[in-house]
């Protein structure tokens, strides 16, 4: 389910709520929905996982009759509301314990990994499942403060990368490394690459380079931190990050810089990376849609 919300007041919330359908092409588009901003979906799965767990997200099929609840909420049912009201809010602080932000990675051909995070505790975990999501294995938190929102990859020795947002004063880019899977954390260090507490996104693409997308702005020199958004390019699993391109970079002042964050990065069959992102022009906010290739990174500013 998707959901576009634009909030007028804290007692107001104006939005659009869709039911996801399926198609050849990995997109979805809204079939019942209020009167809101435009509301679409791009349905697409880390390479693999649609494969092995591809039933795991048929929510068309599996949770229409959940998803049409949600049509129903979004359209203020009070009598609805206060049927459901404290079975849903009896459950909110569990539920609101530990989330996910970035996509699964594969570690075989049936072991998926997803990263949560909490921000009551500031840090992070991993999560697997062997079985298209019947069941769960969970491994130890990170000991670090302040890697949330992790972004996973693994390096060709078999150690996990986890690449977050960091919530401690210093502003970088958080990394942590696992040796066991994902199940224990360790050599917590900055990147030195500026965050200023956004998320960020990263994939392996088809030549073992790497690709990490993130705003590299600490907002202390005047500008919004967030107004700036990088695209990095490894070709040694990330050891270094030789070549950077812009791909947003707004210099208007700092209560009008457009924000462009949350990445997510992927890489299509045909070799072109993709990356969609929130952006915040004012008086709207949009999700950001764009594509290039590695010869555009290289060739920097």
């Amino acid at each position: 389910i998707a959901c576009n919300l634009g909030r007028r007041s804290r007692q107001e919330v104006v939005g659009s709520a869709c039911i996801t359908l399926k198609t050849s092409h990995g997109c979805a588009a809204p079939v019942d929905k209020q009167p809101g901003p435009p509301a679409a979906v791009m349905d697409k799965m880390a390479a693999g996982v649609d494969e092995k767990f591809g039933s795991m997200f048929d929510f068309e099929e599996k949770y229409r009759s959940r998803l049409e609840h949600g049509v129903r909420m979004a359209r203020t049912d009070q009598t609805y509301l206060a049927e459901y009201q404290d079975a849903v809010w009896g459950r909110l602080p569990g539920m609101l314990s530990w989330m996910p932000r970035c996509q699964p990675i594969m570690l075989s051909d049936n072991r998926m990994l997803i990263g949560l995070y909490s921000d009551v505790y500031c840090t992070s975990l991993s999560c697997f499942t062997e079985d298209g999501g019947k069941t769960w294995e969970y491994g130890e938190p990170m000991a670090d403060y302040g890697l949330i929102q992790p972004a996973m990859i693994q390096k060709k020795d078999g150690t996990i990368m986890a690449y977050g947002r960091d919530k401690g004063p210093l502003r970088y880019i958080r990394v942590a490394e696992s040796t066991d899977g994902g199940l224990t954390w360790g050599n917590f260090h900055d990147l030195k690459i500026r965050n200023p507490e956004s998320s960020v996104s990263i994939t392996k693409l088809q030549n073992d380079h790497w690709v990490l997308l993130c705003n590299d702005l600490d907002g202390r020199d005047g500008r919004h931190g967030r107004s700036r958004l990088t695209a990095y390019l490894s070709d040694d699993e990330g050891t270094t990050w030789k070549w950077h391109r812009f791909i947003e970079d707004n210099h208007t002042p700092p209560d009008d810089n457009p924000h462009a964050s949350y990445p997510t990065v992927i890489q299509t069959r045909d070799g072109l990376i993709h990356v969609t992102y929130t952006y915040t022009p004012k008086p709207n906010e949009t999700i950001k849609h764009v594509w290039f290739n590695e010869e555009w990174v290289k060739a920097g500013e």
